[in-house]
C-alpha cells in the first residue's frame, strides 16, 4: 500500500536556488558562442577596421568592398570574439564554483532524477496491482457466475427501494445492526451498518449500467463528513473502471449483484 503524503518533488528553493538559476546553471558550459555579447563585440571590431580601412584607401570595386566588410567581421568574430567569450566562460565557471551554485545544481538535479524514477516506480506498481485486483475479481465472479446466475437476476431485478431493502436484511442476516436513513435528505447514506463498535455507511445503487467514479467520490465526502470508518457502495450494476481507480487506497468495498449473491449464498451455506 503506498503513502498517505508521497514524498515531496524537489524545488530550486530547497537548494537555494531559484528557476531562472537553474536554467542558466544548466547551460552547457556556454559553449553556444550565439547566446553571450561576445560574437557582437568580435563582429563589430572587424567591421570598424574594415570600414577604416576603406575610408584610408578605397576600394575600385564596390563588391569587393563588400566581401571585404564581411570577411573582415568575420575574422573579428574568431580572433576577438571568441576568445572574450572564451575567457567570459571561464571565469563565470569559476565564480560559479566558488559560490558553490554548481553544487547546489548538481544536488537538485541528481534528486529531481531520483524523485521521478520513484515517482514512475509507484505508479507501475499501483497499475499492476490494479490490474492483477481486477483479473482477479473476473476470475472470481466468472467461476461463481453459473452457481449463482439465479442469485444474481434476483438482485438485479429489485428496483431502487427493493434493492435497499434486500441489502438491509443481508446486512441484519450476516449480524449486523443496521438503521436506515429517511429516502429524503439522507445526505449520500441509505443505511448505516455497525458492529463492533465500528460504523460502516452503505449507498445502494439499483442501476442497469456500471456505476462512475462520481458516486464513489459523494460516498467518500460523506465518510469524511460523518467520520464513518468504511463506506460500501452496492450497485447491481457494477462500476467502471474509474471507480476501482478511485477507491484502490481507500476503506471503500465495492459490491455489484455478483458480490451481493456470493454474500447471501455464504450466509445460507452457513447455516445461520
Amino acid at each position: 500500500m503506498y503513502e498517505d503524503t508521497p514524498k515531496r518533488k524537489p524545488l530550486p528553493k530547497d537548494y537555494g536556488l531559484s528557476h531562472q538559476k537553474v536554467a542558466r546553471l544548466a547551460k552547457p558550459d556556454l559553449t553556444n558562442y550565439f547566446e553571450t555579447p561576445a560574437i557582437f563585440v568580435g563582429a563589430i571590431t572587424g567591421l570598424a577596421f574594415g570600414i577604416y580601412f576603406w575610408a584610408t584607401d578605397p576600394p575600385d570595386d564596390f563588391l569587393g568592398g563588400i566581401c571585404f566588410l564581411v570577411i573582415v567581421a568575420v575574422a573579428g568574430f574568431v580572433i576577438v570574439g571568441v576568445p572574450i567569450h572564451l575567457a567570459v566562460a571561464f571565469i563565470w565557471r569559476k565564480l560559479e564554483r566558488r559560490s558553490n551554485n554548481l553544487a547546489k545544481l548538481y544536488s537538485y538535479q541528481r534528486d529531481l532524477a531520483n524523485y521521478e524514477a520513484e515517482l514512475k516506480e509507484e505508479q507501475d506498481a499501483y497499475e499492476r496491482a490494479l490490474q492483477e485486483y481486477l483479473t482477479a475479481k473476473n476470475v472470481r465472479q466468472e467461476a461463481a457466475s453459473a452457481r449463482l446466475s439465479k442469485s444474481e437476476d434476483f438482485w438485479r431485478a429489485l428496483s431502487g427501494p427493493d434493492f435497499e431493502l434486500e441489502v438491509e436484511r443481508l446486512y441484519k442476516r450476516l449480524g449486523f445492526h443496521v438503521k436506515t436513513t429517511p429516502t429524503s435528505g439522507d445526505a449520500g447514506v441509505d443505511l448505516i451498518v455497525m458492529r463492533d463498535r465500528a460504523v460502516i455507511i452503505v449507498q445502494c445503487k439499483a442501476y442497469k449500467n456500471p456505476a462512475g467514479p462520481a458516486i464513489a467520490r459523494e460516498l467518500f465526502g460523506t465518510m469524511v463528513h460523518f467520520g464513518a470508518d468504511k463506506g460500501v457502495l452496492a450497485c447491481t450494476g457494477g462500476f467502471t473502471r474509474g471507480v476501482y481507480e478511485f477507491v484502490y487506497d481507500k476503506n471503500i468495498e465495492l459490491l455489484d449483484a455478483v458480490d451481493l449473491a456470493i454474500m447471501a449464498q455464504t450466509y445460507r451455506e452457513s447455516g445461520r
